[in-house]
């Protein structure tokens, strides 16, 4: 009998990400204590500092001070832990429900859960993460300063109003869940095109132009400017220091490797000197730079939703310019595309355990395909299709994909469209702003 195939099955497209995706498929979840200890560490030293220029400040010395980490096989690097899939902790918005975990104190939502944890008499846990003694030592003395969170000092206005005993009730229902007090939900694009077309320097030349503007700063609203503008040079400074220490791990590990892949760790390191501070030329610089200032945003917040957004637009000019100059092939820039979707993936959080229920779970990176130009033709491209394959190879749950449907998007792009959604991931999604679709 003869049987007809009618989905779409696709495999890594070369050894190293298969590889590298195997890595990432058998690692386990991990807390880093790296940030809370930086971060808390500043806060202490400078908590008498003006707001913005302490954000700031505290957001440099962890990007200044995190242990870069370069896997086997990586061409595009930066991780937010020295785990594969490890996360950050964000006292500034948990304190408390660290307390409580390591208290081992149970939220009322916990009951929902029971069963779903697999525990070892010889392991420690915070929720479903695995903790070292190490990384436990290092919280605990960490949240020694932390008297108030977020969520601490919330309540205590909330519990003000009048209707607070009645909205505690709904918290107990999980009418709405207590962990949003932890997530500040982030569902923002940033403007990633910007960095990839000028580089962080020229952002941090245009906010000491606006210092010079304000002369002395001998008004409130003088004030604030430039603690804000002092604040985020010293945060833009933190992500370049980010970059360059992955720069100087990469000649590092290059000492020691083979041929092959000591070239290509001399690639790394020259990229990570020149991106993200200036502009990207190439497709590789130009992944680079959005990777890093991508990354860089999770490990400043706690948040989710933090997405790419319309990728195949902003990434389109360094693409085709390798493209036209044959400075890189179709297979080179599918393979990035594939492990970027691996290097998406790594980026897990830490919340209450409602939400580790589902390992960590999406965190919500959207990438954005199609719709139209802003002279109403379509959008797609040849880099377009090639998203959409990664993710017909690669098939993982970060980053999802949405798809702006319109007529008037090529027939090709449509087809790999359909293509990626018989692949069986869940995505795309399919929007227009129309009520009728013609395909």
């Amino acid at each position: 009998m003869n049987y007809i195939t009618r989905e779409i099955n696709g495999q890594p497209s070369t050894q190293r990400v298969a590889m590298r995706f195997q890595e990432l498929l058998e690692s386990e979840l991990y807390i880093d204590s790296q940030r809370i200890r930086l971060y808390t560490e500043y806060m202490k030293e400078h908590w008498a500092t003006p707001h913005y220029i302490r954000r700031g400040g505290a957001f440099k010395h962890v990007l200044s001070n995190l242990i870069p980490v370069i896997r086997d096989g990586e061409l595009i690097v930066g991780s937010q832990s020295s785990h594969v899939r490890g996360t950050h902790l964000y006292p500034e918005y948990e304190a408390r429900w660290m307390r409580e975990g390591l208290a081992g104190i149970q939220r009322e939502e916990e009951r929902y859960m029971e069963g779903t944890l697999s525990i070892s008499k010889e392991e420690k846990r915070l929720g479903i993460f695995r903790l070292t003694q190490k990384a436990e030592k290092e919280i605990r003395e960490s949240l020694e300063f932390w008297k108030e969170d977020w969520q601490s000092v919330s309540e205590k206005i909330l519990k003000k109003r009048k209707d607070y005993e009645m909205v505690e009730k709904w918290q107990q229902q999980l009418v709405f869940f207590r962990f949003m007090w932890d997530v500040p939900e982030g569902r923002v694009v940033p403007d990633y095109q910007k960095v990839i077309d000028g580089g962080l320097a020229s952002i941090i030349e245009l906010c000491q132009e606006k210092l010079t503007e304000l002369d002395t700063p001998d008004t409130k609203e003088k004030i604030d400017k430039f603690d804000f503008y002092t604040g985020t040079i010293l945060a833009l400074e933190g992500v370049i220091a980010f970059a360059e220490s992955y720069s100087r791990e990469a000649e590092r590990m290059a000492e020691n490797a083979d041929k092959k892949r000591k070239k290509e760790l001399l690639e790394i390191a020259r990229i990570c000197r020149k991106v993200p501070r200036s502009r990207a030329d190439t497709f590789r610089e130009a992944l680079q730079s959005f990777f890093f200032v991508h990354l860089a945003l999770f490990i400043e917040v706690n948040g989710r939703g933090i997405s790419p957004g319309r990728f195949d637009q902003y990434m389109y000019r360094a693409f085709k310019s390798d493209m036209d100059a044959q400075q890189v092939t179709e297979g080179a820039v599918l393979e990035l595309l594939e492990l970027l979707r691996i290097k998406h993936t790594e980026i897990v959080r830490a919340h209450g355990k409602f939400t580790e229920s589902y390992q960590g779970g999406s965190i919500f990176q959207n990438v954005s395909l199609g719709g139209l130009d802003d002279k109403g033709a379509g959008a797609d491209n040849e880099l377009s299709k090639l998203v959409l394959q990664a993710g017909i190879n690669v098939k993982i749950h970060q980053p999802t994909i949405s798809v702006k449907w319109e007529d008037k998007l090529s027939h090709d792009f449509k087809i790999k469209v359909v293509e990626c959604i018989k692949a069986g991931s869940g995505y795309p999604a399919l929007l227009t702003t129309r009520l009728g679709l013609n395909a």
